[in-house]
């Protein structure tokens, strides 16, 4: 999911605007995850994997 999202974001930036911009969305994302896993949805996203 993240790496898809920063593959997005490679293909339509400069190489400085790639690094900024995808450590911005790597870190929402992340913040994302710990809001999910606190609330007890782990479930939820490895059944969306499968």
């Amino acid at each position: 999911m993240i790496w898809r999202l920063i593959h997005r974001c490679y293909g339509k930036s400069r190489e400085k605007e790639f690094k900024q911009v995808c450590r911005r969305i790597a870190v929402r994302q992340e913040i994302k995850v710990s809001a999910h896993l606190s609330n007890n949805a782990l479930i939820q996203l490895q059944s969306i994997d499968d």
